[in-house]
């Protein structure tokens, strides 16, 4: 059953960008905390949503490649 290329299908795209958006605010905690709040506490925090986001980007894009090839 064919759905259609999914990486122009709106889930993949949503969800990829949701990734996107994790990945930019993690990375903006492990920067912009410490000058902006005067502490490092939240550098683990912005650690773990910078890889959780590049992971699921990259596994929805691995995803969506697979599934248009197919």
């Amino acid at each position: 059953m064919a759905y259609g290329d999914p990486q122009k299908s709106g889930i993949y795209r949503m969800i990829r960008l949701i990734a996107v958006v994790d990945f930019l605010v993690g990375l903006a905690f492990i920067f912009l905390a410490p000058p902006l709040l005067g502490t490092s506490d939240y550098f683990g925090l912005g650690l773990g949503l910078a890889i959780v986001g590049a992971v699921v980007f990259a596994f929805f894009t691995y995803l969506a490649a697979q599934a248009s090839r197919r």
